[in-house]
């Protein structure tokens, strides 16, 4: 039986990857395939699947809201030249109040991913974004 996740709860989840992804390469430029993202590979020439869709649309999100910088995207489900902006990683090295310790989004985010726990990184990601939109008040 397979568990049904919504179009949110996937941004959620990509969206924390997505930041994962460029934080470890930071300052570097990354160049990434969606399936990095999905976590489903598929073959270049296949039609774009829906996951592949909201993954796209988060990297798209990110770029729209100048959280990230893409330089292009392949034919083969790949984006180019990806990198956070100043606005993306001042983000990540928030503590929000609720943490008690000294830890930063970053660093909560990148434990998340590396124990690959789907729940955990999209707690951080709300997190993030949580606090993204405190800033905008």
């Amino acid at each position: 039986m397979k568990i049904e996740i919504s179009n949110m709860e996937l941004f959620d989840l990509y969206i924390g990857k997505i930041f994962a992804l460029l934080i470890d390469s930071f300052p570097l430029k990354k160049n990434f395939y969606l399936y990095e993202i999905t976590g489903d590979k598929t073959e270049f020439d296949e039609p774009i699947n829906s996951c592949e869709k909201i993954a796209l649309a988060s990297v798209e999100w990110l770029c729209e809201n100048e959280y990230i910088k893409v330089g292009g995207y392949g034919g083969d489900k790949s984006v180019h030249n990806a990198i956070l902006t100043a606005k993306g990683l001042i983000l990540l090295k928030q503590t929000p109040p609720s943490l008690k310790n000294d830890e930063n989004l970053m660093s909560r985010l990148e434990k998340a991913v590396s124990i690959s726990s789907e729940e955990a990184i999209k707690s951080v990601t709300n997190s993030i974004l949580s606090l993204a939109v405190g800033a905008l008040k």
